[in-house]
């Protein structure tokens, strides 16, 4: 049996070939299916990809090909499309379709070639804005988010911290460590423009320590003359970044001074001016003179607003000159027991006036002598019996004009070696 079609305004028409029929246009070319790409622009990694290979009939089978049109099928499908749920740098390359049916299959023609570019999905990065590899309780904290993409995208930015949340669209988030703790944050970036995301960063934990204090190395010595060479340091325990360090040294009270509690004691504080520009952590004397004679104390900043540690410890210095005055001691020497009489007096070798007795002890008691002591003219101290708390160092004193200076310590009978920590007190 044989089926003819005569009439030429027909736009299609059907032909028998090997028991077969297939589909043609009027001059009896196969009709070629076409392979088109949906999904956002541009593609990137994560994204949801599917490619159509679209024909105005009913009955195909679908194959799908990658990189070459002779290869094995990437999907065969009655569905006319392809997808990729989360699409992959290897998905990416040139697609080809075509379709089938029948009994024997007939195949139509390869569709027209699709490229599938796949671009790696940017990664949002997390870091401290300042190169510190700590943070101290009280410190402003900035984190930084950074995502590495050609060009210079308009990226909106959000901030999570353990998984929630925090408000900000900007690539800097900056808060204040109010307590202890340890914590992950996280970002990432959205190009809306294009309905783009990068990838969230890996997560970044920041540690949160308590506020440090500023440590003042201790000097061999706290006694020197005129012209030395001294040099104070100072440090942050266990953090090297950032830091600059202030020197201070006590002054009279005055209260637009700072001040400091140490050992139930209250230092006024006065910043060395030469010590302002914070360079390193060292102070250097040079040369040492009378008026630096004194108690020190150190402290380091860093960041914007500045971050101050905790005031150092004090460090008596101690710069002495030639003098016309000396002090004596009767008995003349410096370790004694308590219970015994000690006898104290500047002696001047000239007609200079003014002169005083000086000194620093554990009480916080400041006279012409120390407390419980006897104060005769000269000037002179005498006590009948020495206390513990009576250690510490003495001199006499005019102006600027220092004695020589005197360590002395008193042990009690109950132990052969017991010393007392003194700190210097000035008024």
């Amino acid at each position: 049996m044989c089926v003819c079609v005569t009439s030429v305004a027909m736009s299609v028409s059907l032909s028998v070939w090997s028991s077969h029929i297939y589909l043609g246009n009027a001059e009896g070319t196969a009709v070629k299916p076409r392979l088109s790409l949906e999904g956002t622009l541009p593609v990137l990694t994560g994204h949801a990809v599917t490619i159509s290979c679209e024909l105005q009939s009913t009955g195909w089978i679908f194959y799908f090909y990658k990189t070459t049109s002779d290869s094995q099928p990437v999907s065969v499908s009655e569905v006319n499309s392809y997808s990729i749920s989360s699409v992959k740098v290897s998905d990416g390359g040139q697609y080809w379709c075509r379709a089938g049916r029948g009994d024997p299959l007939y195949h139509t023609p390869y569709s027209n070639e699709v490229w599938v570019n796949v671009t790696e999905r940017p990664k949002a990065v997390v870091s401290l804005q300042y190169n510190w590899t700590e943070v101290f309780r009280g410190e402003t904290v900035t984190l930084r988010c950074d995502i590495k993409t050609r060009g210079n995208p308009d990226w909106e930015y959000s901030w999570y911290r353990k998984g929630s949340s925090l408000s900000g669209n900007q690539n800097l988030y900056t808060f204040t460590a109010t307590s202890v703790y340890k914590d992950t944050f996280t970002c990432k970036g959205t190009q809306r423009s294009v309905q783009m995301e990068s990838d969230v960063s890996e997560p970044f934990i920041l540690s949160v320590f308590e506020r440090p204090t500023a440590v003042l190395r201790r000097l061999p010595q706290t006694w020197f003359t005129e012209g030395d060479l001294v040099t104070l340091s100072c440090e942050v325990r266990g953090s090297t970044t950032g830091w600059r360090f202030h020197w201070y040294k006590t002054a009279p009270y005055s209260p637009e001074l700072v001040y400091v509690l140490h050992e139930s004691r209250r230092y006024s504080l006065q910043l060395v001016s030469d010590s302002i520009s914070g360079a390193g952590g060292s102070y250097t004397l040079s040369p040492a003179a009378l008026r630096h004679t004194g108690v020190y104390v150190c402290r380091a900043e860093r960041g914007e607003p500045a971050y101050h540690t905790e005031f150092s410890k004090a460090q008596p210095l101690f710069i002495t000159g030639r003098s016309s005055a000396s002090l004596v001691i009767r008995p003349n020497r410096t370790q004694h027991f308590t219970t015994a009489s000690l006898s104290l007096s500047c002696e001047v070798q000239d007609n200079s006036t003014g002169w005083r007795l000086r000194w620093f002890t554990k009480r916080e008691e400041i006279s012409e002598c120390p407390s419980l002591w006897t104060t005769a003219a000269g000037p002179r101290c005498s006590t009948a019996q020495l206390l513990p708390s009576d250690s510490g160092v003495y001199w006499c004193q005019s102006d600027c004009k220092y004695s020589h200076i005197v360590n002395i310590t008193v042990h009690s009978k109950k132990s052969t070696y017991l010393l007392y920590n003194v700190y210097p007190q000035f008024n």
